[in-house]
């Protein structure tokens, strides 16, 4: 529960703050920029961090797929965006009924808060980005899904797995 009072901490003041401009147009086409700055500011912030931190846990030849991933892994909060008061008392009330919670995903905002990824992952598709890579859209639609890993058979499943798990981490630290 404390990373969660940091996280709302660096949320709120994150508001204040402006984005790093120059970071998303080294990272971002015109296109996938658009896309990105439909997110809150607060949700834009966080995606920065994230994005950043993933650069530091990338391999060299994967640190642009990497912060793409950090970039992009809530832009489904697009779609609706939730307000402090909501997520603050989504965090709390998911910490009471866990998995109880899906049983309320006809509310808008409880949709947006545990189907982002989903939600993601379609609007990437829809757009075609990550056209090229498509297991980075599944690591954003199951960014949220503690048990979900491929089985490793194969390149991609390992490149799935490392990214999942440095999103995994960038995530709950920022």
């Amino acid at each position: 529960m404390l990373g969660r009072v940091k996280q709302f901490l660096i949320n709120i003041s994150g508001i204040f703050k402006r984005l790093d401009e120059d970071y998303l147009v080294e990272h971002l086409d015109k296109g996938q920029l658009i896309l990105f700055l439909k997110l809150s500011k607060s949700d834009a912030q966080h995606s920065i961090r994230v994005a950043k931190e993933m650069e530091k846990l990338a391999p060299e030849e994967l640190k642009g797929i990497y912060a793409g991933i950090g970039l992009f892994h809530d832009i489904g909060k697009s779609r609706r965006p939730l307000s402090i008061f909501e997520k603050v008392a989504l965090v709390l009330v998911h910490s009471v009924l866990k998995d109880e919670l899906s049983k309320l995903v006809r509310f808008k905002a409880v949709e947006s808060y545990l189907g982002h990824g989903r939600i993601g992952a379609e609007i990437l598709e829809g757009r075609g980005i990550f056209y090229d890579t498509p297991w980075v859209r599944e690591v954003i639609r199951y960014h949220h899904d503690p048990e979900y890993r491929c089985s490793g058979e194969n390149e991609t499943d390992g490149l799935f797995n490392e990214a999942m798990t440095a999103l995994k981490l960038a995530d709950n630290d920022n």
